[in-house]
């Protein structure tokens, strides 16, 4: 069984709501992970992967973790937490574009 179903099984199982919620450090601890990149990856790949039916929802922070949504109030927190976190990446891209142009010109 791959790492993917292994948790995406264990979420369904065990943290369905966000009151069940597992935090990211006892999650890679439970699955002997040591990168939280590595995680958030797997996680991600269980998202796009349409063999997993059911969604898994996130919050940042230090009430965060990760839980099988139940509800869509769920998907909605999920959806502006990934969101937040895009726009930010995409701040830092364009700070990083803009000075580059001023170095190394258009």
């Amino acid at each position: 069984m791959n790492r993917e179903k292994e948790i995406y099984d264990y979420l369904c199982q065990n943290h369905v709501g966000k009151d069940n919620r597992i935090t990211n450090y006892k999650l890679r601890e439970l699955f002997d992970i040591s990168d939280e990149k590595r995680l958030r990856n797997i996680i991600e790949n269980i998202r796009i992967n349409d063999e997993f039916k059911k969604i898994i929802a996130s919050k940042a922070g230090n009430k965060g973790g990760y839980w099988i949504a139940n509800s869509k109030s769920d998907c909605l927190e999920t959806i502006e937490h990934l969101q937040k976190r895009a726009l930010k990446i995409l701040g830092t891209s364009e700070v990083i574009d803009n000075k580059m142009r001023s170095i190394y010109g258009a």
